[in-house]
């Protein structure tokens, strides 16, 4: 799998999501799910475009053991955490943004760990 294109082409996704959400809430001027909105394209959009630049700009990132891992960790923990944050935002349960926000940190780690390795096999 080519994780520089899936993550760019998520993105993508995300970020006419997140467009069409603003956009909506102008039209109709109730901004009560701005959270939502603003983590879909933060979580959504740029992160996931910035992970897919990343493994374009460095394919040795893609090659690690730890790129599965990743990947799925985060692809599938963001929703989960737009989700939670729609339902919080929404006064219903907070349950699903801590455990959407649990993955997408587990996540963030192994992206951290996948760069420092990274770095210290270019130093």
């Amino acid at each position: 799998m080519r994780y520089d294109t899936v993550f760019l082409a998520l993105g993508a996704t995300y970020l006419l999501i997140g467009m069409v959400l603003g956009i909506a809430m102008g039209v109709a001027e109730d901004f009560a799910f701005a959270s939502v909105h603003a983590h879909v394209n933060l979580v959504g959009w740029t992160s996931h475009a910035i992970f897919g630049l990343a493994h374009r700009g460095w394919p040795q990132l893609a090659q690690s053991r730890l790129a599965p891992l990743h990947f799925w960790l985060f692809v599938l923990a963001a929703p989960v955490f737009m989700i939670g944050v729609y339902l919080a935002a929404s006064g219903r349960s907070h349950a699903l943004v801590g455990i959407g926000a649990l993955g997408l940190v587990i996540a963030v780690i192994v992206f951290c760990a996948m760069a420092w390795r990274l770095c210290r096999k270019e130093a």
